[in-house]
């Protein structure tokens, strides 16, 4: 799924966006309208995810398209994919966390997936260049323009500078790896970087993330994807036309219903 439809579906809609964008995105539609709306959501709905820039989930991507009919994933990397989330602008997180120490808020449901490599980003021309992976103890005399903070939150603003220093040949930066990657930066090489300990340089991992009071089958169906269920999973609700409904919603429905029935029988 294209970035341009996640932009559409997402991106637009989030608090920057403009006075007038907001007005027309919330202006009720006309009667002629509204039918035409109703068949475009009919044929095909989306899961709305946002992924840390680095962080490479178009498998999980593909296997939700393929063994869920009527839905797709809208997708979009991000430096911040938790704010589109808890601003109800996504529905599902791939978020870079501290490997430790790290506190999930009441309101989010969390699922671990993976922990990071780290890696390290030099000059083009660096010896580093040959090697598949490079160890530390290597390192020592090299200039640090930037490493994973103590905290195990990466500033990306100041990756994104070290590593234009590094570009000019100053240094090198030590940070996950797929972050490294997923940045990109020219003139720079990275690579897997070994026998550093957790107090030199955090690690990380990645998550799953989403609002407790959003949880429905499809998103656990994505959640069971990503963790590596099968297809043939009694847990692939979606499949068996459960998608989008909100479990706890249902629940308080079908309350509602047995309280009306015995009040009617008391009558």
């Amino acid at each position: 799924m294209t970035i341009i439809l996640m932009k559409r579906l997402i991106i637009g809609s989030m608090p920057e966006a403009s006075a007038s964008q907001n007005q027309q995105r919330t202006q009720k539609p006309t009667q002629h309208q509204q039918p035409r709306q109703r068949q475009r959501v009919n044929q095909q709905r989306h899961l709305k995810v946002v992924f840390s820039t680095g962080v490479q989930p178009d498998k999980w991507f593909r296997r939700f398209d393929e063994r869920t009919p009527g839905w797709k994933v809208a997708s979009a990397g991000t430096d911040d994919p938790l704010a589109y989330v808890r601003a109800g602008q996504a529905d599902v997180a791939l978020v870079r966390l501290p490997a430790e120490g790290y506190e999930r808020p009441a309101d989010m449901h969390e699922v671990a997936l993976y922990e990071e490599q780290t890696g390290v980003a030099a000059p083009k021309d660096h010896p580093a260049k040959v090697m598949e992976a490079i160890d530390y103890s290597e390192l020592v005399d090299e200039k640090l323009m930037y490493v994973t903070p103590a905290n195990g939150w990466d500033d990306i603003a100041a990756l994104r500078e070290a590593l234009q220093v590094v570009a000019a040949n100053v240094g090198i930066a030590i940070a996950p790896r797929p972050l490294l990657r997923g940045i990109n930066q020219g003139g720079v090489v990275h690579r897997d970087l070994l026998g550093i300990d957790a107090t030199t340089c955090p690690r990380t991992r990645v998550a799953l993330m989403w609002r407790v009071e959003s949880d429905n089958d499809v998103i656990q169906d994505f959640v069971g994807i990503c963790k590596g269920r099968t297809a043939g999973s009694s847990r692939q609700a979606a499949s068996r036309g459960r998608g989008g409904v909100n479990k706890k919603a249902g629940r308080v429905q079908k309350t509602a219903k047995k309280k009306a029935v015995r009040t009617a029988k008391r009558r």
